[in-house]
């Protein structure tokens, strides 16, 4: 329900047209690394295999540059999108994250990736500990483009009582497809390719309130994304 209510407040992002190589290469930028996945949550296990956490969350992306790009757009600011997830605790430390949105008129975008978290290192001595995310996406918008991207980084966690914040900093790399033909958006009126590879750094915290916790994130690429979670542990 709050999926859909989230769905109903939010618009497409307009693609410009006749979009050349370096234009391409920024829409990779904007797009493919700005929808890859988030880790969004709260940063210590879920706590083996019976941990379970439901989410939904929203993300806000800038995307006022799109609107300078091949045959230009009409102005711009922010792309919102909704975005449903689901974690499961694999073993002890180990935690595997699914999630997607599904094709709605609203946003014309579908998305589903997954994130795996691995909390290597507990202190002893401070509420602290390190964790290796890895992550994968696929994300479309309106079969004009499609991009692929995955990344790697290292997430460091503090919680102290019902409070927790990370950090975090690794690479994303994403590849972007653009359709060409009469419906196509780039400048050849071919399909062409396009990658890109970028340093990524994470600052994030939750407040829970278990079983519920809320989330917010921002992810610094060439643009800087925020988003905030709604979820559920048990």
């Amino acid at each position: 329900m709050i999926f859909l209510l989230f769905t109903f407040l939010v618009h497409a992002v307009d693609l410009p047209k006749k979009l050349t190589s370096d234009d391409r290469d920024q829409v990779v930028e904007i797009l493919g690394l700005g929808t890859s996945s988030k880790i969004l949550t709260i940063p210590y296990p879920l706590g083996g295999y019976s941990g379970l956490e439901l989410g939904v969350s929203m993300e806000s992306l800038p995307v006022e540059n799109l609107a300078l790009l091949g045959d230009k757009t009409a102005s711009q600011d922010t792309f919102n999108y909704p975005k449903i997830s689901i974690g499961k605790g694999l073993l002890e430390d180990t935690d595997l994250f699914l999630h997607f949105i599904p094709f709605s008129e609203q946003t014309e975008l579908t998305e589903y990736g997954a994130v795996f978290r691995w909390n290597f290192y507990k202190a002893k001595n401070v509420p602290g500990s390190l964790s290796l995310v890895g992550h994968m996406n696929s994300s479309n918008i309106k079969d004009q483009f499609t991009s692929t991207s995955y990344g790697i980084e290292v997430l460091a966690g503090i919680t102290v009582e019902s409070l927790s914040l990370y950090f975090g900093i690794g690479q994303v790399q994403a590849k972007g497809r653009f359709a060409g033909g009469t419906q196509g958006i780039t400048d050849t009126d071919f399909e062409e390719v396009s990658r890109v590879k970028k340093t990524h750094s994470i600052i994030g915290g939750s407040y829970h309130f278990l079983p519920y916790f809320i989330a917010f994130q921002i992810d610094q690429y060439e643009t800087t994304v925020m988003s905030a979670k709604l979820g559920l542990r048990y």
